[in-house]
């Protein structure tokens, strides 16, 4: 005897318009999930970029806020570092200045009358490290802008460097006495890339990048009645270079005022 499947239990095939419309599904949900990642992957880059900008020019504001708060307006001084990328515009600032703090003790030192024992010179300069396409991956011509200053590159370190000039300078004699070096440029040198080891001028005591990946910075000194005579003000900018590739040609086009381009001005107030 012969057994037969009702008919409303019979496997039936899939027919081309089924399978034509479960691809155009497929690849409808495909081309939303690839935006969507496309999307999220810009958001990310934008964050990361501000983000890691910020973070720079952040440790500049915590080094200066508590190196230059111990200096003295009369024991400071300002150059501009040399132009490195031929450009035009300089590198950025450099601003050194006594401090009266003992590197030993890690005190400050005072002399009898109250007043600061001048310790070491401690410098602060923006500049282009050698090798700086190799180690970037990229060529960035300079060109000058606000004040002389480049503001196309921004991959400059700033550095910081502890000096005793002269003869050892120490707490218990006030002979000995640290003074304000009148020429720097000695000190200015391009590190080898993130590489500061090269670097052993004469009384270089202690060296290290603060910040990296900096587009600006150079200083002034509020006068009175704009501002308090003891008032540096500091102007730091770096630049979101991730997602500035995205619309400009970066080390090319001035960015000191790019919509990229993160500023976090700040003052000091001295306190000697």
């Amino acid at each position: 005897m012969k057994f037969r499947l009702p008919r409303r239990n019979a496997i039936r095939g899939t027919t081309v318009l089924e399978l034509l419309l479960g691809m155009g599904l497929f690849t409808l949900m495909m081309v939303v999930l690839v935006g969507l990642f496309n999307q999220s992957l810009l958001i990310w880059r934008t964050t990361s970029g501000s983000d890691t900008a910020m973070r720079e020019l952040r440790r500049v504001v915590a080094a200066l806020d508590r190196d230059l708060a111990l200096a003295s307006p009369a024991m400071l001084s300002r150059t501009q570092v040399v132009d490195h990328l031929g450009g035009g515009g300089r590198d950025g600032e450099a601003l050194w200045f006594l401090s009266p703090l003992d590197p030993a003790t890690g005190q400050l030192a005072r002399k009898p009358d109250g007043s600061p024992m001048w310790m070491r010179n401690v410098l602060y300069y923006l500049v282009v490290p050698a090798n700086h396409d190799t180690v970037f991956s990229m060529s960035c011509p300079g060109g000058a802008g606000p004040n002389g200053y480049d503001d196309r590159c921004p991959h400059k370190l700033l550095i910081r460097k502890v000096i005793d000039s002269g003869p050892p300078t120490l707490a218990a004699d006030e002979a000995s006495q640290e003074e304000l070096l009148v020429d720097v440029s000695a000190y200015l040198t391009q590190p080898d890339g993130f590489d500061l080891g090269a670097m052993a001028e004469p009384g270089l005591e202690d060296k290290r990048v603060i910040a990296n990946n900096l587009l600006m910075f150079q200083t002034l000194s509020a006068p009175p009645p704009v501002g308090a005579p003891r008032e540096v003000a500091v102007d730091v900018r770096a630049m979101s270079v991730e997602e500035a590739r995205r619309e400009i040609r970066v080390g090319l086009e001035a960015g000191a005022s790019s919509r990229f381009t993160l500023q976090l001005p700040f003052s000091v107030l001295l306190q000697n």
